[in-house]
């Protein structure tokens, strides 16, 4: 195992010198502790993975995430806008959003591990009000809610911290493959059910009798496709709540979906996928990978493979889902396959070039905005909410089901520059976002300093 080296990581573009480790009571991170680059990283991947969840719901109904001919014809820019969404943003946001979540948990928890210190309650007190956070927001808010999956993630993560990066990257591969027999088999039995409403609509037309099997097999899929949202009916339904209901009806058509989206949606993706990418976080800290720390050629020949391995498994996967139709049942039976662990190749190329970008002192004006969007990461995931369903949803604009994807590709940079420039004037006066100054205070069970201390003054951690 090659530690992290803490000298070399990489803070505003440039090494800094080793944080001072306190004794005593374990605290926020402070303005020094912090590393740039994995602020930086983390920045990239927040607006990035806007991108992806404009098109689950927060600008169409869900459907549309899976099949993009529900947002418009599949031909010219919403063709391409597709194409680049799929290759450089789905689920490669979502893979490093969650290696850094993991990095983060090792962060949180070394200190305190070598120091020798007691932290489990705190620990779980802290995931314990993410949970929450995120359950305010799936069901208040969005559906589409990932922090309560990662609050999840995060209760049995904390027993595996201490192990070695190797066990840590094998148990994150075995985690992340959990997801595939399970999805396997409801891809088999969803594929059953559609091929006997198919044969029950096919005799129906020359006149038969269906028989009795054919005829539940019809009701299973009727079932099927309506929990799903992916019926047209269920697809027009969500267009008419979210673009001219009431917020009322827009709750209650909100709360059985993050409910299945807090379960099912948990068991079948973001527990085994998010869950290893997280151990595969860790990992990574502790191989001195996410801190910038490794050399120049390292992070060079880690771009290179990632995206040599990565990019063409998420092309055939493309490919495969439009020959397929978009049919989402052979996308949860073959189709996803390709991306799900393609992305996690394109997502080591994407970060071996925020490494890159992060060693070169010259760019460093240039990183900091993503810093800043980085360490504000918890605010700034929410305002996209806030700012999106202002746009899209009946109680704003109401844009919902409007746009072609050109269009929303506008509303995504649109909200890329609120972002970056709300956080760098956040963080030009105080020391955390506002929710995260909410969680650290609920979290320590005392009200954190939240004012940046005056140039040359030093400000104890609380």
């Amino acid at each position: 195992m090659e530690p992290t080296p803490k000298s070399s990581d990489v803070r505003d573009g440039a090494p800094a010198p080793s944080a001072r480790i306190d004794a005593g009571t374990p605290g926020p991170v402070q303005a020094a502790e912090r590393i740039a680059s994995i602020d930086v990283l983390r920045g990239m991947a927040l607006l990035g993975i806007l991108v992806i969840n404009l098109q689950f719901s927060f600008a169409d109904a869900g459907a549309s995430f899976f099949d993009p001919t529900v947002s418009g014809p599949f031909e010219g820019a919403n063709k391409w806008l597709w194409w680049v969404s799929y290759l450089v943003f789905d689920e490669k946001m979502m893979s490093l959003f969650s290696m850094l979540f993991g990095a983060g948990v090792l962060l949180q928890t070394r200190r305190a591990d070598e120091q020798g210190v007691p932290q489990a309650g705190l620990y779980y007190r802290r995931m314990g009000w993410l949970l929450v956070f995120g359950a305010i927001h799936g069901y208040v808010l969005w559906y589409g809610d990932i922090l309560a999956g990662y609050a999840m993630c995060g209760f049995w993560l904390y027993g595996l911290r201490r192990l070695s990066p190797k066990k840590q990257i094998v148990l994150g591969l075995v985690v992340m493959f959990m997801a595939v027999p399970v999805s396997l088999s409801m891809g088999l039995y969803f594929h059953a059910q559609e091929k006997r409403a198919e044969a029950y609509d096919a005799a129906v037309r020359e006149g038969r009798e269906p028989a009795a099997d054919l005829e539940q097999g019809k009701r299973d899929w009727e079932t099927t496709e309506k929990t799903f949202g992916m019926s047209q009916e269920e697809i027009d339904r969500e267009i008419a709540i979210y673009g001219s209901g009431t917020f009322g009806e827009q709750f209650r058509a909100r709360v059985p979906v993050s409910f299945q989206m807090e379960t099912i949606g948990y068991l079948l993706f973001t527990g085994p996928r998010g869950g290893g990418l997280m151990l595969l976080g860790m990992a990574l800290l502790q191989l001195g990978i996410i801190t910038g720390a490794r050399s120049t050629r390292f992070y060079a020949g880690m771009t290179l493979a990632g995206y040599l391995v990565g990019l063409p498994l998420a092309v055939l996967g493309g490919h495969m889902r439009q020959a397929h139709g978009w049919n989402w049942v052979d996308l949860v039976l073959r189709d996803n396959y390709f991306n799900y662990y393609g992305s996690l190749f394109v997502a080591m190329g994407h970060m071996g070039v925020v490494m890159l970008v992060c060693r070169n002192k010259g760019l460093s004006r240039l990183t900091r905005p993503f810093g800043n969007v980085g360490q504000t990461a918890f605010s700034c995931y929410i305002l996209q909410t806030v700012l999106a369903t202002t746009v899209f949803y009946s109680w704003g604009f109401a844009q919902f089901g409007r746009l072609d994807r050109a269009q929303m590709a506008g509303v995504v940079v649109g909200i890329w520059v609120v972002e970056i420039v709300l956080a760098s004037l956040w963080l030009a006066r105080f020391r955390f976002g506002p929710l995260e100054w909410i969680w650290r205070s609920l979290t320590y069970g005392k009200i954190q300093p939240l004012r940046r201390a005056p140039e040359g003054a030093t400000q104890a951690s609380k």
